[in-house]
């Protein structure tokens, strides 16, 4: 999951009228961005992952605040709801992967955000459960529910411990997002690259694709495509947009 607020991260255009400030009485104005998912094998953009941008804080600071005051829940039915729309129009057959707390993920078994969503056509989503070592006893049960409507699911920071194990074991992800601490360690460490192929593997025996993060090199983008891996993101191929980019317009900046 990636959540920086700095500036540089979000490539603002002029004319972008479809992410504007969304208001909330009490809760902070932010926008929405959106950062392309690569397929490696096929060169093209396969979906966007949701990133949301508050206006005058972090991310992070702006969920601990909604959390304190009881507002969780409202602002991820918020941000669902604007995120299909968005895709919604688009109509290209592309993913949009949207970043979900254990809390709306499983409150009253995902039915609340599933309504949110409705406009969008379950296949084309994956919901990214995020704050992995958060998660609730039941919440496998919950994964069937979200399964078994369409939905597919996404575990981050995989390489970050055994939380990130456990939500493997819970969730049974289609997806497994490989954090960048892997794959620049991979880059430089043979020992990191015995990591890197061993989460690769478990992806494969659980039936999961993988997706690399952050990558901001070539040399990152040819170590991940040599060891296999599905899907890839990160500065390299594009960086948070304030709106949903055409293949072409990722053909034009020469990563492709």
């Amino acid at each position: 999951m990636i959540i920086s607020n700095s500036k540089r991260n979000i490539e603002m255009r002029k004319g972008d009228k479809d992410m504007q400030i969304t208001l909330h009485q009490g809760i902070e104005p932010f926008t929405i961005a959106y950062q392309p998912i690569i397929d490696l094998r096929r060169n093209i953009i396969y979906g966007h992952e949701a990133l949301i941008r508050p206006k005058t804080c972090k991310p992070e600071d702006l969920i601990n605040k909604v959390t304190k005051q009881g507002r969780l829940l409202e602002l991820e039915l918020s941000i669902c709801s604007i995120v299909a729309k968005q895709f919604s129009r688009k109509n290209d057959g592309s993913v949009a992967f949207i970043n979900l707390t254990p809390y709306s993920f499983t409150y009253n078994d995902g039915e609340e955000i599933m309504k949110a969503l409705s406009p969008f056509d379950p296949a084309s989503i994956v919901i990214e459960v995020t704050e992995a070592i958060k998660l609730s006893k039941d919440i496998s049960g919950v994964a069937k529910v979200w399964h078994d409507k369409g939905y597919r699911l996404a575990v981050d920071d995989i390489s970050q411990g055994y939380s990130r194990l456990s939500a493997v074991a819970e969730l049974m992800p289609d997806f497994i997002k490989i954090d960048r601490p892997c794959i620049t360690g991979a880059v430089k460490s043979k020992s990191w690259r015995k990591v890197l192929e061993s989460i690769i593997n478990m992806a494969r025996n659980i039936g999961a694709k993988t997706i690399g993060e952050g990558i901001e090199t070539e040399k990152e983008k040819e170590l991940v495509t040599e060891y296999g891996v599905d899907f890839a993101q990160g500065y390299y191929f594009g960086i948070p947009s304030l709106r949903l980019l055409s293949r072409q317009e990722l053909n034009s900046r020469n990563v492709l």
